[in-house]
């Protein structure tokens, strides 16, 4: 015994009869399959390009939470490592997942990637900001000579190659999904 696939009403082999390749009661010979007639979607549907702008702010403000993160740890460690950007990849995931009630489309590993912009910009700058309060030895404004001198050393230490793989990192950690 077994359900019909197309009625659910439970068949035996001796009253099914075959029907496009499918054993199925006497009622629904000639009946269409629910699963083949499938609606037509269009494009808007399947990449959920409705749901970009949304998406796209989540990331956004969780790629700042997790620059902010980044921030905070160079502060308290005293380093400038890049290897935190990969806490403002994390934070535009996390942003775009919680934007999203449902995983729709196919657009949100795009969407994440574009999101970790800003959040890796501003951890960045956080880190040159206490990059130079330690050169200086005391207190420097977020916009002063200093800090844009300790942003270019940072960045364009070993040619920005580092700084490549860095981001890198951040994209890879916004946009890989890492459980099945």
């Amino acid at each position: 015994m077994r359900p019909c696939p197309r009625c659910s009403k439970w068949i035996c082999h001796n009253c099914g009869v075959p029907d496009g390749g499918k054993l199925v009661c006497p009622a629904c010979v000639g009946r269409p399959d629910p699963v083949r007639e499938e609606a037509d979607l269009g494009i808007n549907d399947l990449v959920g390009l409705t749901q970009v702008p949304r998406a796209l702010a989540g990331g956004v403000a969780g790629s700042l939470l997790g620059g902010l993160a980044w921030g905070g740890l160079a502060a308290v460690l005293g380093t400038s490592l890049g290897v935190f950007g990969v806490l403002a990849g994390l934070g535009a995931r996390l942003g775009v997942r919680a934007a999203l009630p449902w995983r729709s489309g196919c657009a949100w590993p795009f969407v994440s990637a574009a999101a970790v912009l800003p959040g890796y910009a501003l951890g960045r700058w956080l880190t040159a900001v206490v990059a130079a309060r330690a050169v200086a030895g005391g207190s420097v404004g977020l916009f002063d000579r200093a800090v844009w001198s300790a942003l270019g050393d940072i960045v364009f230490a070993g040619y920005g190659l580092l700084e490549a793989c860095w981001i890198g990192c951040a994209l890879l950690a916004a946009v890989v999904r890492l459980r099945r």
